[in-house]
């Protein structure tokens, strides 16, 4: 199994959009992580980790950087505007910046050595 190929469920935007409502920054994490590996919606959860990174703290910024690394990493999704908007989240707390570089490298390798299957918008 191609670890390209969308999952069948909409289990992680279920869980993100009710742990993101009333759950801890800690919480909140853990639904992105897990997201990144369950959620069908590649374009939902990039969106909803930049709404999150913005509203949260630096540890959700970092987690919320991280996914969208994952989301090119792991399952193809790039777009054109990742790093711009990586380096962004990158400029509000220094503890972020080592999270958004490993992000940043993870896009560029999707970038560079595209697999069938990649999304890039």
């Amino acid at each position: 199994m191609s670890t390209r190929s969308p999952p069948t469920s909409d289990a992680g935007r279920r869980l993100v959009d009710a742990i993101a409502t009333a759950g801890t920054d800690r919480e909140i994490s853990l639904a992105l992580v897990s997201a990144v590996d369950e959620e069908p919606h590649t374009k939902w959860l990039y969106d909803r980790c930049l709404e999150l990174a913005k509203r949260g703290s630096w540890k959700l910024t970092a987690t919320a950087a991280t996914c969208i690394g994952n989301l090119a990493r792991i399952r193809g999704y790039v777009r054109a505007d990742m790093i711009p908007v990586l380096e962004s989240l990158a400029t509000g707390d220094a503890r972020v910046r080592l999270f958004v570089e490993d992000a940043i490298a993870n896009v560029q390798n999707a970038l560079e050595h595209p697999q069938p299957g990649d999304v890039h918008e």
